[in-house]
């Protein structure tokens, strides 16, 4: 078995031709390992970047939509599904 693998890499910096080299001679579980990790990593990230403070238009616009929401109610109340539904929707986005 040959450990050393022969490629010619005609881009970039010296330092940078052994990374490469080293990555294409991987095997292929190696490199579908790797991958799946990266993809693990930056999956369990995406919600934490995802997370940030509702800002005053964001707000002001969920004000607007319960007082529009309010006055629905007053003309036409709800029945026991839809405030089932409402309870719902609120446990999952508070």
């Amino acid at each position: 078995m040959n450990l050393f693998v022969r490629i010619r890499v005609p881009f970039g910096p010296p330092e940078f031709h052994g990374i490469v080299k080293e990555f294409l001679g991987m095997n292929k579980a190696l490199k579908y390992r790797h991958a799946l990790l990266a993809a693990l990593v930056l999956g369990a990230l995406m919600p934490v970047a995802g997370c940030e403070s509702k800002g005053p238009a964001e707000r002001a616009g969920a004000s607007i939509d319960k007082g529009v929401q309010n006055t629905k109610d007053a003309i036409n109340p709800p029945g026991p599904t839809e405030k089932a539904g409402r309870a719902l929707d609120k446990a999952v986005n508070p």
